[in-house]
């Protein structure tokens, strides 16, 4: 197993201000897999705990590294994703979580932990405590895949959550799709009024970060902004640009193209 790290970046400045980390298996015939061709499987079994503690701990020996390394990276925000509700909720896993910063030194307000939405649609008795036990140790929850499953906003209230990822189902049709851009248009007001940042994934295309940027929406990560990279990429990636991508430049050949497309 192996982890590569698709950049998160401030969608006002283009900083990079963190990483997802993702798991890649380097199958000894089929080459890279991706965790959709086997993490559905392991998640039958153990074998989810032991890769989710994998992917733990190697993400976050990693972000102090490039904290260390790369002055610009100083808040530098790793995010990992939580497996199924039960390795959540399990009392292992909080743990496993103190351990993983104890054993890399990182700085618990710069690991996020990535829980899926629809993850929350269980026993709310045993979730919500599990969240508050996970934010007692300082580390970042992100709720993932907003709008997958289409929870209620005003159900964040009672959710100790810091970050707020919009599905890609909803950034894809954010400029054709009226409805679709009304909801990302009310999701980072909401998330906004409760002090949560707002992160788009999937972002594709410069027309996507131009609308994003406009609803004043916090982060993004997508390939128009870089494919998950293997360390050593991400951090000649880091190394080129200093840190800071050209979102700003991206942005505005999105609303020239719009407006000579508009032009008579």
């Amino acid at each position: 197993l192996v982890l590569h790290y698709q950049p998160v970046v401030d969608v006002a400045t283009g900083r990079v201000s963190g990483a997802e980390a993702l798991v890649r298996w380097e199958h000894p015939d089929r080459g890279l897999m991706l965790p959709g061709e086997f993490l559905p499987l392991a998640e039958q079994s153990e074998l989810v705990a032991l890769i989710g503690r994998f992917a733990l701990g190697e993400a976050c020996h990693q972000a102090l590294r490039w904290q260390q390394r790369f002055p610009f990276l100083a808040r530098f925000a790793v995010s990992v994703n939580v497996g199924p509700t039960r390795q959540l909720t399990s009392p292992q896993f909080l743990a496993e979580v103190r351990r993983a910063l104890n054993e890399s030194g990182l700085e618990p307000n710069t690991l996020v932990l990535e829980i899926a939405e629809n993850a929350l649609m269980g026993d709310v008795s045993t979730i919500v405590p599990a969240l508050h036990a996970l934010k007692g140790l300082g580390v970042q929850l992100a709720l993932d895949d907003f709008g997958e499953a289409w929870s209620s906003l005003g159900g964040l209230r009672s959710l100790p959550v810091d970050k707020l990822k919009i599905d890609r189902s909803l950034v894809q049709e954010i400029r054709s799709s009226n409805q679709d851009a009304s909801i990302v248009t009310a999701v980072v007001a909401m998330a906004r009024s409760l002090g949560v940042t707002t992160v788009a994934e999937g972002v594709e295309s410069f027309e996507q970060l131009a609308c994003l940027q406009e609803n004043g929406c916090n982060e993004a990560q997508g390939f128009l902004l870089s494919v998950p990279l293997p360390p050593a990429e991400f951090e000649a990636l880091l190394t080129d640009t200093n840190g800071l991508l050209d979102v700003v430049g991206l942005a505005r050949t999105a609303r020239e193209e719009l407006a000579e497309a508009a032009a008579p």
